[in-house]
């Protein structure tokens, strides 16, 4: 009977793309102006948030099942996610040595992920067959700070743990490709937080290796005044996090050339 379920038991590969939305501690506005119209770094940034916005993430997806349904499957996965994908510099003007002269300020905050994971496809061998999972991923968190299209600021990538959970619908249309939408929520940082209050960790403008400051803690910084020294800031703890909308195709292997 099963033309359209008989590749179940195979593994399948998945590639999905699609729009990433920051939470509200992961979000926020990069710059703020004061009364003589000038920008400046945001007071908030790395404070509170990391002034990210919406953006891209791109997806692949091994998939084993675990016995003839598919029922349960395993899952490896690696994927990359960039914010700030359709956000502008911030540009204007900024005061450097009592004078006022032109700026622009941008950041970004990528994300490079491989996680591990089972997955529920209750419904396996429908042509509709909707699915979750839950996995545990390794996040490689990078961010950098530019000044006049330069990059000024360069944090260390940070490694943490997380969890990634999905949910979607698989449309099959034959027997070895499927249209895959899905909706997924990402929590990059749940463990390894770190934060540093060593006055050699200090974030300012042309410096490299900064932390990224993701716990609850103190650490010194002039980034949103910088002509003044740097000052102690207390920071907030932070989830990286963000949830997806994506769409992209299952390809069941070993089914090409097959009726």
């Amino acid at each position: 009977m099963n033309k359209e379920s008989s590749g179940q038991s195979s593994p399948s590969l998945q590639f999905t793309g699609g729009l990433a939305f920051p939470g509200s501690e992961f979000a926020g506005e990069l710059v703020t102006m004061n009364e003589s119209g000038d920008i400046n770094i945001s007071s908030d940034f790395i404070k509170s948030n990391y002034a990210v916005s919406t953006g891209a993430s791109v997806t692949g997806t091994i998939r084993f099942p675990l016995g003839k349904k598919g029922l349960l499957s395993t899952l490896l996965t690696g994927s990359y996610s960039y914010f700030n994908a359709f956000r502008s510099s911030s540009i204007g003007t900024t005061i450097e040595n009592n004078i006022s002269v032109p700026v622009s300020y941008d950041n970004r905050f990528s994300t490079t992920t491989f996680a591990i994971g089972l997955q529920a496809s209750p419904l396996s061998e429908s042509k509709i067959s909707p699915y979750a999972d839950a996995n545990l991923s390794l996040n490689i968190l990078s961010l950098s700070l530019t000044q006049n299209d330069i990059t000024s600021v360069i944090f260390s990538d940070a490694v943490r743990m997380g969890i990634i959970t999905n949910a979607g619908l698989v449309f099959k249309l034959n027997n070895e490709y499927g249209i895959i939408l899905n909706g997924s929520y990402n929590l990059s940082n749940l463990f390894f937080k770190s934060s540093s209050d060593s006055y050699s960790d200090r974030i300012l403008f042309n410096s490299e290796s900064n932390p990224i400051n993701d716990k609850e803690g103190s650490y010194y910084s002039n980034l949103s005044n910088p002509e003044e020294p740097p000052v102690q800031v207390i920071g907030s703890g932070k989830d990286v996090n963000w949830w997806s909308i994506n769409i992209g195709l299952n390809i069941v292997l070993g089914k090409s050339g097959k009726k």
